[in-house]
Formats: structure tokens, sequence, C-alpha cells
């Protein structure tokens, strides 16, 4: 059997299972319905549109958009350990699940209370509007947190975590690395940090 980029459902562009994945990038877009989309070895583009998806990436510097709906986002491992390039993961509106693969990822929560997961390596974590989880991976990540009442737990490496004034109780707990938290210009009494090292107010 082949790998063929076919139309699985009205509207719908994916790829059948076959042999072995081809090793050119492509964009692939799901319907309006509940879809399961997988990338290629290649860096993809990868589209839910609407409806609750379940998307998985391969290897390469993919980017994987949810849309609307409660999507499951899996990113693949990529070549990059640090920035500026890597995976990219962004659920969008709905309640997401963004889990990242080892390598450089990008995970990007939306309206909604999402769930992002670091993989092996560095990543950066923004989590938007919503009642969000953070769980960090085992090397250095970033976390820039949005508004509303979030939950942080970070892994073994140096963390560094971005924190604004919304008038939400966030709880960050830091691992057992050398951790950061920049509050910016102001302080949230109602925030709670456990295990973190430093507190400033700007890098």
């Amino acid at each position: 059997m082949l790998w063929i980029r076919a139309v699985v459902a009205a509207g719908v562009t994916g790829l059948l299972l076959g042999a072995a994945p081809p090793v050119v990038a492509v964009t692939i877009d799901g319907g309006p319905g509940d879809d399961v989309l997988r990338g290629t070895n290649a860096g993809d583009l990868i589209r839910g549109h609407a409806g609750d998806d379940v998307i998985r990436s391969l290897r390469g510097a993919d980017r994987v958009y949810g849309g609307t709906g409660d999507d499951d986002l899996y990113l693949g491992p990529n070549p990059l350990l640090e920035g500026p390039s890597g995976d990219l993961g962004f659920g969008g509106p709905g309640d997401d699940l963004v889990s990242g693969g080892p390598g450089f990822d990008i995970l990007v929560g939306g309206p909604g209370d999402d769930t992002l997961v670091g993989g092996p390596g560095t990543n950066t974590f923004e989590d938007r509007a919503g009642r969000d989880v953070v769980v960090g991976g085992p090397d250095g990540d970033v976390v820039y947190l949005g508004s509303g009442a979030d939950t942080v737990r970070l892994g073994r490496g140096s963390d560094a975590v971005f924190v604004g004034v919304d008038g939400r109780r966030d709880v960050i707990r830091c691992g057992p690395g050398h951790d950061r938290v920049y509050r910016g210009d102001g302080r949230d009494p109602r925030d709670r940090f456990v295990g973190c090292e430093k507190f400033s107010a700007h890098p």
C-alpha cells in the first residue's frame, strides 16, 4: 500500500495509511466534522477547522491548528532542541489538549479551558484566556500566562514564567531547576507560587 493524499470525507483532505509516509511537506485540511488527521515526516501545515479533531504530526517543523471545537493536538519530534523554529501547536477556540514532542515546540491555547503539555526540549507556552493547565517538560521552558485562573506545573529545567494581574488565582508550582517569575509592573495578591527561586518585574 502507498501513502496518498485523498479526500476522505466531504471537504476533508487527509492521508491514507500505507507502507511509508512521504518526505515532502503537505497541507492537510479537515472539514466541518470530527476529523482524525496525521502529517508526514516533513514540515506540514495541518488545520482541523470546525469539529472535535484529533491531529498528530510526525517529524519535521510542523504548524498545527485545531480550529473551533475541543481538539487534541499531538506534536511529533523535530530536529531542533531550541528556537527559533520548531513545531507550532495552536488549539484555537474550545477546550483543547496540545501536547508537544521531542524538540523545540510552541504550544498555544485559545479561548477555552486548555491543557498544554511540554515534551523534551525547550518549550514556549502561551495559554491566553480560560482556566488552563500548563505542564512543563524536563528542560528549560518559557510560560506566558493569559487571563483566567491557571495552573502551572514545571519540570526539572530552569524555567521562566510571565504572569499578569487579572484578579484570578493562578497557581505556579516551580520544579527543581532555577526558576524565575516575571510579574511586570503589578502584583496579583491572589496568585500562589510554590518552589520558585527568583521574582522580578521584567527580564
